[in-house]
């Protein structure tokens, strides 16, 4: 069988790593201007959402009606109500949260790596910053990057914080928990993504709350052998 793996420069890394793991071939369709990937079985959208043209019976992992929901986080957001973290496009009601707390000011809603974030903590700062819109700052003890193959857990790692530097530290043991796992069938059932990182807080109470969803989440070594395996099992 023959497969392929495409993302945008973004997600390039970790797109590149499966698919030699894999054993096929990549391509970043921004750079070849090509949308045409006719003769695969499997076309993998890592990271990348624009629609392409295969063959008929092609399985494509990450269809790009998916995506396209990850890649906007307003459109997250909206999907995802009583899940995700406050926002608003009103700069009004973003001013009524810094009595709580730092707003974080967006200029773009398809940003990664925290580009166009400025984190506000003044009337002034928030009127200062060239946002789109503003999200509110949620309480938390954790920050967690959940891994997700459909609607099932496959790896979970804890963002940790040292100094200015942040590390990912892999946590075993949480799979089943039951509010994650609600969580994760919920977020499937609405988005249909085949793979997908959530970053997702948790509170002293152990209540959990959606940041974003990445259809291009890095493969750290334990996760790309696992979904390495998830996907050669695709008939």
């Amino acid at each position: 069988m023959t497969t392929i793996v495409l993302s945008s420069k973004a997600g390039y890394e970790s797109a590149l790593a499966l698919s030699e793991a894999l054993e096929c071939k990549y391509e970043n369709p921004y750079e070849t201007e090509n949308r045409h990937f006719l003769g695969y079985d499997k076309v993998i959208k890592y990271g990348f959402s624009p629609g392409i043209v295969c063959d008929k019976g092609t399985t494509i992992i990450n269809k790009t009606k998916s995506t396209v929901v990850a890649l906007d986080k307003i459109k997250t957001f909206k999907l995802f109500p009583d899940k995700s973290v406050p926002f608003t496009e009103n700069i009004k009601e973003a001013a009524k949260w810094l009595k709580e707390g730092q707003v974080a000011a967006r200029a773009t809603a398809t940003g990664h790596n925290s580009e166009g974030i400025v984190f506000c903590q003044t009337a002034e700062e928030l009127l200062e910053a060239d946002a789109k819109f503003f999200t509110k700052y949620v309480e938390h003890t954790n920050e967690f990057r959940v891994n997700v193959w459909r609607n099932k857990v496959v790896s979970v790692y804890d963002k940790v914080q040292t100094g200015d530097l942040f590390s990912f530290k892999l946590f075993k043991g949480v799979e089943e928990q039951p509010q994650l796992v609600e969580f994760v069938q919920d977020v499937y059932d609405k988005t249909k993504l085949d793979w997908y990182g959530l970053d997702i807080l948790r509170d002293k109470d152990g209540k959990l709350t959606l940041l974003e969803i990445n259809s291009a989440p890095i493969l750290y070594p334990y996760t790309l052998k696992k979904l390495v395996s998830l996907i050669q099992e695709i008939e």
